[in-house]
């Protein structure tokens, strides 16, 4: 993680106090999203999933492979807590020193690489930003009803657009199961 001022981390958070994105920054374009895509099951989805897992636990039991067996009960419970929690609504700004996305301010120079925009809709409709950092180096952002051509134009002044980037073959994945 780049080292910042401390100075610096004050000032952002008592212009987000203040409610102003960034400080005196100019808000360029501004939209809310929800926190993560949610999905809801279908019959037929769900009962895969318990069938499917208690299948998966069964073998781990049979295979005496323990790790396993927690590691399927892990993935049961995430799912289990992701499909009854309500995404929060945030707040997305970008603005001339960067973008805040809820109450975290991420600056062009020190936080972020490039973005992408994958746009299939009504599927896929993500602004991502490759970040400089080597844990969670992505940010996905769900679009909605957002314009992607004019959300482009703003942030390619900015920073460079990454045209190489596909939808990770995870992220498909978990789409089309509904996870």
């Amino acid at each position: 993680m780049p080292k910042e001022n401390i100075s610096q981390l004050d000032s952002r958070e008592d212009a987000l106090e203040a409610g102003r994105p960034g400080g005196n920054d100019e808000v360029l374009f501004s939209w809310q999203t929800q926190e993560f895509q949610k999905y809801n099951f279908v019959g037929s989805q769900l009962t895969f999933l318990i069938v499917a897992g208690i299948a998966l636990l069964i073998y781990g039991l049979i295979t005496a492979n323990y790790l396993f067996v927690v590691i399927i009960i892990m993935v049961a419970v995430v799912v289990y807590i992701f499909d009854t929690k309500e995404p929060a609504t945030i707040d997305v700004h970008i603005t001339k020193e960067g973008v805040v996305i809820g109450d975290k301010v991420l600056t062009y120079e020190g936080d972020l690489k490039s973005f992408w925009i994958l746009y299939n809709p009504p599927e896929v409709k993500t602004l991502n930003f490759d970040r400089q950092q080597l844990i969670f180096p992505n940010i996905n952002l769900q679009l909605e009803s957002e314009n992607p051509l004019k959300i482009r134009e703003v942030l390619l002044r900015y920073l460079p657009e990454d045209m190489e980037k596909e939808e990770h073959l995870s992220e498909k994945a978990a789409r089309k199961l509904g996870i």
